[in-house]
């Protein structure tokens, strides 16, 4: 980013100069000439170590803020006192460096007056220089002077802008402030009249409440500094600005929905005696003409019968918005990004901020939203709106310029369209030499889409062209509009303002609906229109947050005949209507018979060249689809004879529905392309590539493409005396390259289509997806159809696709979305074993992604395979071979995966198919001193948590009550393992302890065991009856460690002290040991020695301890066998 001057103290000084020469001058001579002679950077040049200095270039920059009984601060104060008539009634170019220069000399005054508040008049008296002190400063402190010159002179101060507003800049000019006020504490620590220990810090919490007052105090005078502050709405800069610039409080207090405040807030900011050039004249006039014009084409609105299209001035509401700006971390393509910053309405206030911020003519800004969100309508209301007598706008719609020019050729080209060349670049930037030119270049998301040639770099070029714009003294302010899917293909420079449009809230969409109703009043009147109420457009919430689909209902709705919309229509009938009459207002247009067969037939056309292009972009893997693809699908699939010529009559019908957005670039001198008619002038060639405004609109026509051909499948099959094989060409060609499974919103639309077939067609469209998948793997691929590749073909891939898409239409089908697996293969060779080699084709032959969407999809349990649309899997690299061994139904397989991804990756699974093996898995885990992560949070209802992967702990109640002997045997093993080995929570311990209870008599269980928790947790005395028996460790020649190492006290129940009131008479001789183990630890019995062994290693194991010992370990700490 090129440096701003009027930033710079120094640059703001030589701003100031040309309106108060004699302060400025005087100033610099306070100052050694550091301003105006020979500049901060030869001075700090000077200072190096190359070369000795002269005293007053080493001395005066500093010591001038210090000395001169203050006198530099009292001349600053009244360059600052003088700014407001300054600025008034200056030029817009004059105005924005002035007010600039004014906010940095601002902040340079508000520390010096801190720093001699600080030290004191006194204390700044005393702090004058020995002539040693000066030779110090001129020979042996370069690095600490020119620190402490750059920080004063060269350094941007941070200044308000529409992404970070008065409150945030605040923080920033802290930032600032405080590196200044270190290079100023290492500067007057040099001095031999300071005292070392003494500190500034105090200096900066008093300049930003200087910085603060002098700022309220200048925004009641220059509109900018009120503009800027009362951005955003806060309470405490609302509160102090209250008494500002009367003119910007009016503006701001009009309430506004048509970008006309941004008029008035710019109108204070800007001098009323201004001539405009001729060619200023013109561009203007072409700007303003654009507000006059229908929302859509001439041509379009033309077709609409009797309804009337609104202009842009009547129609347009200024959206809601989100800022941003770009620094390390964002992620401006990214829709949930964008879901954590504040939606804001005052859209024309942070304009009309932006555009006198010094940061627009530096980078530009980004201005992003969906298809039809509105961002071409609001750059035409923004052209027209900048007051022409200050702000000279180009608008530049990208799709109608050479997509491989430079900027500044496109620029010209948008000139010459507008105005039939009466403009020329270069003579409008000097004709406008006091004003403020605005670029605004509209659609790079076309260049990207549309064109072939690598425009990632369109916004840097756009930066260089405003560098060399302000090189030549004509600085430029550029706007770029883009949609923001396609943000991350661009680099964006750090810095750039970002500027996000949001969808219409309800509100927004009644004032839309006002002016639709406004301008069809009269055919609303004769009824040959029908109102377009709040209601039906609410009813369809989706599309109307979004202005061009917003205006599709409206159309749709218009037509006094057609169906309503109501609230309760399913999405599938909603599209369904919505389509169709489109089409049939498409086909009107080209079919000049009045035969309702023939409209009809040019309708049904159209609606299958929508389907290609939805399944085009599908099977592409992408949103959106060139033209040349488009065309090469068209003649593939439909076999018109017309090679997809999209340019041919009727073809291009589907760049003229509403709800297909049709990016456009002009490449010149690229191929074959139109002739411009003049002499040396370039072939223009347009390159269009087509997308849906909303996703929806094609998951829809794939869907009722699938269900109309499986219809045609059956009836095909059925033509004629004698049933024949299903043929399946065509479904096999649109169903072999990406997985239906993917896209689980193609499916629900399958689902509601199906809901209106009847039960016969339905039972006759699973016979044949059964005779597709019996035969699979023997067909052979239709020739009429082998033009159609969309990605190449790969025999393997296709299969899988084919055979996956095949399962999920035969399950989609059913009554109930379920198959038992032996009818599903009934006609397969091999039975389970083949349900196993498809699922090991579509591993092999289907991308990642398709083949974790079929695993996540569908499922087997008890031989019965089903969709499972609405479960939450959890699919990833170390779960997918287990998702695999579940649908193959593998059981062997899933318990040897559950029990690796429980030892290895820390992954526990519950899916409710193995509960004993689940279980057990955990207890081995956590046996082995492992803790296993939680994968996926159960938070649906008790039904769906079967299909979720690991939610809360496994406990007893997972247990299913028939437990075979071998299953008890083994879970009760992990039990005892984990109690021994491993030291669980009290409350773990106990619901460890009553599984063992239920599973087996804990007579049965190693005392040992309970010795250890007994210990551990004396609780549990308390609550199971078998801890008390003292015949549970009769045997055990350990029992007397319960009575040496658990106190009575915490024993709490009578139950529990009585029980070791008994282990303190068992083995008594035992109990006598243990003083006598620091002198003779041999006169222990071997077997108690062994037994000690044991226990006090297992006790002393480090996975006891989970980062802290317990109480018992430390504890036996103090007993001489704790050496052992």
């Amino acid at each position: 980013m090129r440096r701003e001057p009027t930033l710079t103290f120094e640059g703001a000084l030589r701003t100031m100069r040309s309106h108060e020469s004699k302060l400025v001058e005087r100033l610099d001579g306070l100052l050694g000439g550091v301003i105006l002679a020979s500049g901060a950077a030869a001075t700090i040049a000077a200072l190096g170590p190359a070369g000795l200095a002269p005293l007053a270039v080493a001395i005066a920059p500093i010591w001038g803020w210090v000395d001169q009984k203050n006198e530099a601060i009292r001349i600053l104060d009244r360059i600052l006192r003088g700014c407001p008539k300054l600025v008034s009634g200056t030029h817009a170019m004059r105005r924005r460096d002035l007010v600039a220069s004014a906010h940095t000399i601002l902040t340079v005054a508000a520390f010096f007056e801190a720093l001699q508040a600080a030290v004191g008049e006194r204390s700044f008296a005393s702090l004058e220089l020995t002539n040693q002190e000066k030779t110090k400063l001129a020979l042996g402190r370069s690095l600490a002077d020119s620190e402490i010159l750059s920080g004063v002179y060269l350094s941007e101060v941070p200044i308000p802008s529409p992404t970070l507003g008065f409150e945030e800049n605040i923080k920033e000019v802290g930032v600032w402030l405080t590196a200044l006020a270190r290079r100023t504490q290492r500067f007057l620590e040099g001095l031999d009249a300071w005292d070392a220990d003494r500190s500034i810090k105090d200096v900066v919490p008093a300049a930003l409440d200087r910085y603060r007052e002098r700022y309220m105090d200048m925004a009641c005078d220059v509109p900018e500094f009120m503009i800027w502050s009362t951005l955003g709405e806060h309470s405490a800069t609302r509160a102090a600005s209250r008494e500002g610039t009367a003119s910007v409080m009016l503006a701001l207090s009009e309430a506004r929905t048509d970008l006309s405040r941004i008029e008035a807030l710019l109108a204070t900011t800007g001098s009323a005696h201004v001539q405009v050039g001729r060619q200023r004249v013109a561009l203007g006039r072409a700007n303003e003409a654009r507000l006059d014009r229908p929302i859509i084409s001439r041509d379009e609105a033309n077709t609409l019968g009797d309804i009337e299209v609104p202009t842009v001035r009547n129609a347009f509401v200024s959206p809601a918005y989100k800022t941003a700006r770009v620094e390390s971390g964002a992620q401006i393509a990214n829709e949930y990004w964008w879901r954590e910053r504040p939606r804001q309405k005052d859209l024309d206030h942070w304009l009309a901020a932006y555009v006198i911020s010094p940061d627009a003519t530096r980078v530009p800004l980004l201005v992003l939203g969906h298809p039809g969100a509105g961002k071409s309508m609001l750059m035409k209301v923004l052209a027209a709106r900048l007051p022409v007598e200050e702000y000279t706008c180009v608008l530049v719609p990208l799709r109608a310029v050479g997509a491989n020019a430079p900027i500044l050729d496109q620029v010209q080209q948008a000139l010459d369209d507008a105005t039939h060349k009466r403009v020329a670049w270069s003579e409008l930037a000097d004709g406008s030499e006091e004003g403020i030119r605005v670029l605004i270049l509209d659609g790079l998301d076309e260049l990207l889409q549309a064109s072939r040639s690598d425009r990632s770099a369109f916004l840097q070029d756009v930066m260089e062209f405003q560098r060399v714009e302000a090189e030549q003294k004509r600085p430029v302010i550029a706007i770029v509009t883009s949609r923001t899917v396609v943000a991350d293909r661009v680099d964006v420079p750090s810095r750039t303002a970002v500027l996000k449009i949001e969808e219409f809230d309800e509100a927004q969409v009644r004032l839309w609906l006002e002016a639709w109703n406004g301008a069809n009043a009269a055919p609303i009147a004769n009824g040959v229109v029908r109102r377009f109420t709040a209601g039906m457009a609410l009813a369809q919430p989706e599309l109307a947050r979004q202005p061009l689909l917003l205006l599709m209902l409206a159309v749709y709705s218009g037509n006094p005949v057609a169906p309503t919309l109501d609230a309760g229509l399913s999405s599938a009938s909603l599209y369904s209507l919505l389509i169709e009459e489109f089409a049939r207002r498409e086909a009107t247009k080209t079919v000049t018979s009045r035969s309702a067969a023939a409209l009809a037939e040019v309708a049904a056309e159209n609606i299958e060249r929508l389907q290609v292009a939805a399944i085009s972009m599908f099977n592409r893997g992408r949103q959106s689809v060139r033209e040349d693809e488009l065309s090469a699908d068209l003649s593939a699939l439909l076999g018109d004879g017309s090679d997809g010529d999209l340019s041919a009559p009727g073809k291009r019908v589907l760049g003229q529905f509403f709800f297909m957005h049709t990016a456009e670039a002009t490449v010149l001198g690229a191929g074959e392309g139109q002739s411009t008619g003049v002499p040396d002038m370039p072939l223009r060639t347009s390159r269009r590539s087509y997308e849906f405004l909303h996703a929806t609109f094609g998951e829809y026509l794939i869907a009722r493409m699938i269900i109309d051909e499986l219809l045609d499948i059956v009836e095909r099959a059925a033509a004629g005396r004698k049933q024949r094989d299903p043929e399946a060409g065509f479904l096999e060609a649109v169903l072999s390259h990406q997985t239906l499974a993917s896209r689980h919103s193609i499916l629900t639309f399958m689902q509601q289509i199906c809901l209106s077939l009847r039960g016969g067609q339905l039972s006759s469209i699973s016979g044949a997806l059964s005779f597709l998948l019996a035969n699979y793997r023997l067909r052979e691929r239709s020739n009429e159809f082998a033009k159609y590749r969309p990605l190449g073909y790969d025999a393997i891939k296709c299969l899988a696709v084919f055979s996956s898409n095949l399962v999920v239409l035969r399950l989609l089908v059913e009554e109930h979305e379920s198959v038992a697996l032996v009818d599903l293969l009934s006609a397969c060779e091999g039975g389970a074993t083949g349900w196993r080699s498809m699922l090991d084709l579509w591993r092999s032959g289907l991308d990642a992604d398709g083949y974790h969407a079929m695993i996540s999809t569908i499922r087997m349990e008890d031989g019965v395979v089903s969709l499972a649309l609405d479960a939450v899997v959890d699919v990833s690299p170390i779960t997918v071979d287990y998702l695999h061994a579940r649908l193959a139904g593998d059981s062997d397989a899933q318990a040897r995966l559950r029990f690796g991804m429980a030892m290895n990756d820390f992954l526990l699974i519950n899916d409710g198919s193995d509960p004993i093996r689940t279980f057990r898995t955990e207890l081995y885990s956590d046996t082995l001193g492992i803790s296993p992560r939680e994968m996926l949070r159960d938070e649906m209802g008790a039904e769906s948590a079967k299909d979720t992967l690991v939610g809360p702990r496994v406990v007893a109640a997972d247990l299913p009550r028939d437990m075979s002997r071998e299953s008890r045997a083994a879970v009760t093993a992990a039990i005892e393992r984990l109690l021994l080995t491993r030291q669980p929570s009290g409350d773990l311990a106990s619901q460890f302890i009553k599984v063992l209870r239920r599973l087996r008599s804990l007579d049965d269980v190693n005392p040992l065991i309970l010795l250890v928790n007994a210990c551990r947790f004396p609780s549990l005395l308390g609550r199971f009856l078998e801890l008390r028996q003292v015949e549970a460790y009769d045997d055990l020649e350990l029992a007397f460690l319960l009575v040496t190492l658990v106190p009575e006290a915490e024993v709490g129940d009578p139950a529990g002290r009585r029980a070791m009131a008994a282990l303190r008479t068992l083995r008594s001789d035992l109990a006598s040991i243990v003083p006598g183990f620091a002198d003779d630890l041999a006169a222990a019995p071997e077997s108690v020695r062994r037994a000690i062994v044991r226990l006090v290693l297992s006790l002393r194991d480090d996975r006891w301890n989970h980062g802290g010992e317990s109480r018992l370990t430390l504890r036996m700490a103090e007993h001489p066998f704790a050496r052992l």
